[in-house]
């Protein structure tokens, strides 16, 4: 795959930000012709929930552009979000990974978005024959999970009047 090649079929990369083009650029660095083809460019208005826990993790999302909260409704009925995503994540990668059938959490935007989204089975046709594809993806998925786990045990050892107000951690975190 050439830079040039994936600029073609996504010139809208010329408008985000460097941060996120160069994610971009750096997941499909070895992304076959095929793959590159095969991407569907979405745009999302902000609130628009574009991933629900427990349907088909039938395809994979790529935010180009725009803020994504992940979303938990198990608690008690209530609405609770619990990360956002400021880098550029496959979205359904973790799925893939686990072998799972089924996404395991809601996603919503929280910005109007520009998402890239690719099938599953031609992303794990590629996965399955990238070795260097397959391994940043466990890099990814791999970082996500250690922040979330950080992120956890941060808010678990603060005293619990400390919890409810939302007053720092130490080193600087806030919870809630």
């Amino acid at each position: 795959m050439g830079e040039r090649y994936l600029y073609q079929k996504c010139p809208f990369l010329k408008e985000v930000s460097q941060e996120r083009r160069e994610q971009f650029e750096t997941y499909f660095r070895t992304a076959p012709d095929w793959l590159i083809d095969a991407f569907v460019v979405e745009k999302m208005k902000k609130g628009t929930t574009f991933i629900r826990e427990n349907n088909p993790a039938d395809t994979i999302y790529f935010i180009i552009e725009g803020l994504i909260v992940a979303t938990d409704y198990r608690v008690l009925g209530i609405c609770y979000d619990f990360m956002q995503f400021r880098k550029m994540y496959a979205f359904g990668g973790m799925e893939f990974i686990m072998d799972l059938d089924v996404y395991k959490t809601s996603l919503r935007t929280v910005t109007d978005s520009i998402a890239v989204k690719i099938s599953r089975p031609m992303f794990e046709k590629w996965m399955y024959s990238d070795i260097k594809a397959l391994k940043y993806e466990s890099q990814q998925m791999g970082e996500y999970l250690l922040e979330q786990a950080r992120n956890e045990r941060i808010f678990l050892l603060m005293n619990g009047t400390d919890r409810k107000t939302g007053e720092q951690a130490p080193g600087g975190k806030t919870a809630i």
